[in-house]
């Protein structure tokens, strides 16, 4: 059930349904679903090449007609719209950086 302002939001969903859709992922050893605000995307854009393509896929757990789930993945650069590729563009490097102070190294590939 949802509470607070995120009830008011009609997109707001209910932790089980977020828990469901990385349900599959999580239990592998060598996934780490991480969650980022849409404000932030230019920046994790920007710093793609950094971060890795492959670790920036998109993924959605779908239920099927069935009922039972399956996860589907998009590429990087099929879930970048031209609007937030320009507007990475424009970002300079260490203001990408700075905006994702705090956000783990380990997302930056070593």
């Amino acid at each position: 059930m949802r509470t607070g302002a995120s009830a008011l939001h009609p997109y707001a969903l209910d932790l089980g349904q977020v828990d469901g859709v990385t349900r599959v992922l999580r239990s592998s050893p060598d996934v780490l679903v991480t969650y980022v605000h849409r404000r932030l995307w230019p920046a994790i854009i920007r710093l793609a090449d950094e971060i890795g393509h492959v670790r920036l896929t998109a993924i959605r757990e779908i239920q099927t007609d069935r009922g039972s789930h399956r996860v589907e993945e998009t590429p990087f650069l099929q879930w970048v719209s031209s609007a937030e590729m320009q507007a990475a563009s424009q970002l300079a490097y260490d203001a990408a950086v700075q905006a994702l102070h705090g956000i783990p190294s380990i997302l930056i590939k070593g």
